[in-house]
Order: C-alpha cells, then structure tokens, then sequence
C-alpha cells in the first residue's frame, strides 16, 4: 500500500510537466509549464532550495549530471545549465531550430545529448558548448532519447514522415545508435506513437509509452518482452519509469490524474494510486537511493511525495 508524505503546491503555479529525482536521492527537481524549475531539499519541510526562472518558454526537459552537480534544462528551443550549489545559470544557448524534446547526460559526466523535433541530436560538454550534431539519425523528428549505461549506445524514439504524391504517411521507430562508431545499429518499426523512453539500471531493457499500453522492450533481442495497460494515454506526454531496488515494478503516470504501479515480470497491476486533482499525472521518478519513495507530478499543478510498502508490493505479487 503506498500512502502520500506530502503535496508540494503554492510552488508552480501551472502545469508541471517533468521531475527527477538526484542520483543520491537528497534532491527533487520539477519543470512546469509556468517557466520555472523548482529544486527542493530532502528534508521534512520540503522548502524550496532554489527556483530556476529566467525561462522564456514553458520549462519541458531536465536532467542532473551524475554528480549532482549541474542541472540542464531545455525551454523550447533553449538549453540552460544550471550549478546545483548555487542556483546560479552558467550557460544559456540556442541551437535547435524546434522543441527539444529530451536531454540526456554521458554516464562520465563529461556532457549530454539533446534531441529534438528538428531532427538534430547534439552532444555537448559539460558546459554547454557544442561539440558536434550526430549523423545518421536526420530521417525522423526525435521524441526522447536516453543512454543506454553500460554500453556506447542511445536508444533513440523517433517519428517518420513521409510524404507520397497522394498520401501523407508517419511511422515510429526506435533506434539504437553507438556512440563510438556514430552508426545506427537497429531500428525497429513500432504500431502505435511513441512519447517517452527510459532505460533499465541493468541496460537490459528499455521502457516505451504508447498509446494506452507501455512496452517493455528487450535490448538484446529488439523485441518487445512485457505490456502493462490500465493507465490512460491518448495525446500528452506521459513518462514512465522503472523503479524499486532492483526495478521489480515499473510505474507511470496517466490522463485520468492516477499513478500506476505494476509488477516488472507479471505485467499485473498493483496499485491505482488517487490523490492528484484535475488534469494527468504527467511524470513519474522514483527515488535512486530510497527504493520506498517515488514523487509524481500533474497538470493541477502540484507534485506529492509517496512512500510505498515494498513488503506490501511483494506479498500482491507473491514474492517472498
């Protein structure tokens, strides 16, 4: 049975789209459509640390660097660096010429990734300088992207457009690119939209959003492994994460203003967790160091911390 800790509200004062909690668990971070990021210390009060503004857009995408020492932050077609410690911007750039749509950091700490709806994937260091655009992937509008940890790879979810003398067609495809060699090494072709990705600790899976089902898709095989449906998902921008200590549950949130928990290998549900208020849940994060806590956050514009009985969880799934 999960129960709320707290609702963090009075914070945003619009949609909050995006959280992610900090590798060592102290930290949350929020992106809300009112054009702030909100950073919040792990303590009883939950009191803000910092409030990132100066976005000139809604706030979609954000992600720490494996030290937890820099947040970056997109802004349609903007990119901010932020110090952790300090709260203080240090780089601002533009050059995507569409809505980015994800940003993700190497697993050294030496830079990120972002992609876009301009069909652009950039790497960048980890001062936001440009390095360079990778090649091969300009065929489709990206969606997400995240690094696969324990190789040279991204998993890239994308959008085909194709336009014929009569006909307008448009197809999804996830793709594995390598790093190192800048080639595509897979693409696979999948039947319904895809709107966000998430990678397993253990890089032997990869979780996909579609249209009222969520995909657990095997890395190694390039084929789809698991589905867990129940959620609503049908035009916004749902995340869904793996979670628990050795991510046992995959959990997600929805348009009906629910989160959802399934068990990984089972594909059964859970928990239906209610609480938010009008709009979706629109993220989920669980926490990397308190396998017991996770956050989610909605278009009522609040976020709640949640804490979860993982014995409870077992016993539902009939583990020991």
């Amino acid at each position: 049975m999960s129960t709320t800790l707290t609702v963090l509200e009075g914070v945003h004062t619009d949609e909050v789209w995006n959280i992610s909690w900090s590798h060592d668990g102290s930290r949350l971070a929020s992106a809300s459509k009112d054009k702030t990021t909100y950073k919040e210390p792990q303590d009883v009060g939950y009191t803000p640390q910092f409030i990132l503004g100066d976005h000139p857009f809604a706030v979609n995408c954000l992600a720490w660097s494996p030290d937890d020492s820099a947040l970056v932050t997109s802004s349609n077609t903007y990119i901010k660096l932020w110090d952790s410690q300090t709260g203080l911007c240090t780089q601002t750039t533009e050059e995507h010429t569409e809505t980015i749509t994800s940003l993700a950091w190497l697993v050294d700490g030496t830079g990120f990734f972002s992609g876009a709806l301009d069909r652009k994937i950039i790497l960048w260091d980890s001062a936001a300088n440009k390095l360079f655009e990778v090649e091969g992937t300009g065929d489709i509008r990206i969606l997400d992207l995240a690094i696969i940890p324990d190789s040279n790879q991204l998993i890239i979810a994308g959008m085909e457009q194709k336009h014929e003398r009569s006909s307008h067609q448009t197809s999804y495809v996830l793709r594995t690119f390598n790093m190192k060699t800048q080639k595509v090494e897979s693409s696979t072709v999948v039947d319904h939209e895809i709107c966000t990705v998430a990678i397993s600790r253990d890089s032997q899976f990869a979780l996909y959003n579609q249209n009222a089902s969520i995909q657990l898709y095997d890395l190694q095989t390039h084929r789809v492994v698991g589905e867990y449906t129940g959620h609503l998902r049908t035009r916004h921008v749902i995340h869904s994460r793996f979670g628990g200590i050795a991510d046992e549950f995959i959990i997600s949130g929805s348009e009906d203003g629910n989160v959802y928990i399934w068990h990984r290998n089972s594909g059964r549900p859970l928990e239906v967790l209610y609480g938010h208020g009008e709009g979706g849940v629109n993220c989920v994060s669980w926490n990397p160091q308190r396998p017991e806590k996770f956050a989610s956050c909605s278009d009522d514009h609040t976020i709640r911390i949640w804490e979860t009985s993982r014995r409870g969880l077992a016993c539902d799934t009939g583990m020991g």
